[in-house]
């Protein structure tokens, strides 16, 4: 099961860069939580598998581009993976771009993510998942 909810997390940043709806929704239960720091209203919640047009539609209003690379994975739990990510994006306004890694905290049930939120710094991700720091 550690393995497919790995599988899954890795699913899912595809998802968001190839901007694909469907395969988001495919990797999510209906009662999904995202909690992002990388839309219009940073820290939002995007909830069941409709939230997740709404995260897409957050995000392109930002940036112009936006890539989401897993670089290593921290820590994983019965149920929940911890990953460290790279962020490269470049914003709408201003073109400014940004080059920031990130900790992503995914949990899963049967084998879906149920939800997930991105920290900034890695010992809050590890704290919010019950790992050691």
């Amino acid at each position: 099961m550690l393995q497919q909810n790995e599988r899954v997390g890795r699913e899912i940043a595809e998802g968001v860069n190839r901007r694909n709806l469907a395969k988001l929704q495919a990797n999510c239960t209906d009662d999904f939580e995202n909690i992002s720091s990388f839309t219009a209203a940073a820290g939002k919640t995007y909830r069941g598998k409709e939230g997740w047009a709404a995260y897409l539609a957050d995000v392109d209003a930002v940036w112009e581009e936006l890539q989401i690379e897993i670089e290593e994975i921290l820590g994983v739990a019965a149920d929940t993976v911890v990953a460290a990510v790279r962020v490269r994006a470049l914003a709408r306004e201003g073109s400014l771009p940004i080059d920031e890694k990130a900790f992503n905290v995914t949990q899963f049930r049967d084998g879906k993510a149920i939800r997930a939120r991105t920290y900034p710094h890695r010992p809050e991700a590890l704290r919010a998942a019950g790992l050691p720091e």
